[in-house]
């Protein structure tokens, strides 16, 4: 079995982006190709994330998830000594960060308007069929009983 390479115990604050949210991560500890990553809303085993710190941006996919852990493998080695020495500018503004961010996050996304068009367009195909059936449906009833009353009328009129 292929020995595990050291890990450097770390508290770094960053930025994670899963799909189209964005959150709080703390890398708790890294090695040249992973992170343990902390944070409240971790991905699902196999998703990719983007991580920023500073200028650094780390592509990973998730190796494993827990509550509030996640182990993550890298896309490219990692220069650490360049992560961990990065200025924490997280601070410097913060609500503008989350003033952009959060109106990011409210915006549909074009899969989800898409999806919802696509059930309203069928709700509508759904609701003219609806109506063609029945008003073709009593059309025949109409004409079914049009054409029975005639005969019907002379058979009581015989009987008579």
């Amino acid at each position: 079995m292929k020995p595990r390479e050291q890990r450097r115990n770390v508290l770094i604050k960053a930025r994670m982006r899963i799909a189209e949210r964005w959150g709080d991560a703390l890398i708790l500890n890294m090695s040249s190709r992973g992170l343990l990553i902390q944070s409240r809303q971790p991905p699902r085993r196999g998703e990719y994330i983007e991580i920023r710190r500073g200028k650094h941006v780390i592509i990973a996919r998730a190796v494993w998830s827990g509550e509030d852990r996640f182990g993550v493998q890298t896309q490219d080695v990692i220069a650490m000594d360049a992560v961990i020495h990065e200025p924490d500018k997280s601070l410097a503004c913060p609500v503008a960060t989350e003033t952009i961010e959060r109106r990011a996050a409210q915006r549909p996304t074009t899969g989800s308007r898409f999806e919802d068009n696509r059930l309203v367009g069928r709700l509508l195909e759904f609701a003219c069929f609806i109506f063609v059936g029945a008003t073709a449906a009593s059309i025949a009833f109409f004409a079914v009983g049009d054409a029975l009353a005639r005969p019907f009328s002379s058979v009581t009129a015989s009987l008579e």
